[in-house]
């Protein structure tokens, strides 16, 4: 009986060590997404309208935000990106500089909605009544 101790004493210091082995699951989060597709008319109008209109939704994006009613800050984002469609040839066709001011004015109003942060909106918006005011300079 000894000698089967000895040899079944290895065989069982294994089982129990291993039976105390961390074990990591890894597993990717489910997240469902209620994301809403906004279909937005092509807006029109002077590129001074149009820059108004941005500040517009950059506010309306700020103000659904501060609310936390995320749906109406996409719809918003929408709107502001369906007037950026229409200004960036034209503020390009202006200067490179003054399109790419604009386009991260409007980077950071759809950062502040993926991100949900209205100070990002907030500021995108006073910024791009600076930009509006060197159209007319």
């Amino acid at each position: 009986m000894q000698p089967l101790a000895r040899r079944a004493l290895p065989a069982l210091a294994i089982l129990i060590v291993s039976g105390c082995a961390t074990t990591i699951v890894d597993v990717a989060p489910t997240t469902t997404s209620s994301e809403t597709t906004v279909a937005a008319t092509a807006p029109s109008g002077s590129d001074a309208e149009l820059m108004d209109l941005l500040g517009a939704t950059m506010g309306r994006i700020a103000e659904a935000l501060g609310q936390r009613d995320r749906s109406a800050a996409r719809v918003a984002l929408a709107e502001a990106e369906a007037a950026w469609r229409v200004l960036e040839p034209r503020l390009l066709a202006r200067s490179a500089q003054l399109e790419e001011d604009a386009q991260r004015l409007v980077d950071l109003a759809a950062t502040a909605v993926e991100r949900n942060r209205p100070a990002d909106a907030d500021k995108a918006m006073r910024f791009l009544s600076l930009l509006r005011d060197s159209l007319d300079a």
